[in-house]
């Protein structure tokens, strides 16, 4: 049994690193509610780590395996989850300069894809959708993303006009872009793709068609939730039920004062 109960620090430690990979946020609201179990049980598992270096019996050889397992998993994570997990103006003007051609391209085949006047909401998360609200016309649909809704998911479709192969090859680019969603109605100048969501925040483009009149340019300059990038990009984000809910000034004003969108 005492054999059997070492293991469990490195048991709990590995499920910690794989809910990292699963969803951040999720597991650093974890790992500070239960701040105080998770930091010895932490701990423990490095203690022990480095006394199974020993190799005394089979199951401090197991424990050295499995605890070189979990920092490979930590390596993993940080070399290729961590980066996905931070956003600020910089990495959003990079990102955007390496796709620009290719989100005007999404936004033409989506808004082609769309019955006239129609409007979607798109989001995707781990390959599945997370976010699908639809409206046209008169007809809507806004109702939480779950297995009942998957089941209408053909139904839903159709009042905007979406096949199945539209909604994959949708889902094919965003994931090509490094995306995550799209809402955009057919008949409007502007389209938002969302590029990366943050713990509860959502950063975002708004493409325009066209250059931008004088008055949204003044909207955008004074409003801490976007960042006007050039006539036809801004950034924007969307702060969640708690947290921040714009831009740090510092960051936003350091941003615009480097490079001017107009």
């Amino acid at each position: 049994m005492k054999q059997v109960l070492k293991f469990i620090p490195l048991l709990a430690t590995t499920i910690i690193i794989l809910l990292h990979f699963y969803d951040k946020f999720m597991a650093d609201l974890i790992c500070l509610f239960f701040f105080l179990i998770v930091l010895p049980v932490i701990g423990a598992s490095i203690v022990l780590f480095i006394k199974s270096f020993s190799f005394a019996n089979t199951s401090w050889k197991v424990y050295f395996v499995w605890g070189v397992i979990d920092i490979l998993l930590v390596v993993v994570y940080n070399v290729f989850e961590a980066p996905n997990n931070v956003c600020d103006p910089d990495i959003m003007a990079e990102h955007y300069e390496k796709n620009a051609v290719k989100m005007k391209e999404l936004v033409q085949y989506t808004n082609q894809a769309l019955d006239d006047s129609a409007t979607i909401q798109l989001e995707f998360k781990h390959g599945d959708i997370s976010i699908f609200h639809v409206s046209s016309k008169n007809v809507s649909w806004s109702e939480r993303w779950d297995k009942d809704a998957e089941g209408k998911k053909d139904s839903i479709m159709a009042l905007v006009g979406l096949t199945t192969d539209e909604l994959e090859e949708i889902q094919d680019r965003l994931d090509e872009l490094g995306c995550i969603g799209i809402i955009t109605r057919k008949d409007r100048a502007s389209c938002v793709i969302c590029f990366r969501r943050v713990a509860m925040g959502l950063y975002s483009y708004i493409l325009y068609d066209e250059p931008m009149g004088e008055e949204k340019k003044e909207y955008y300059m004074e409003d801490p939730a976007y960042i006007p990038y050039s006539e036809t990009v801004v950034f924007e984000y969307e702060g969640g039920a708690i947290g921040p809910q714009t831009f740090p000034s510092a960051q936003r004003d350091s941003f615009l004062s480097a490079h001017k969108p107009w």
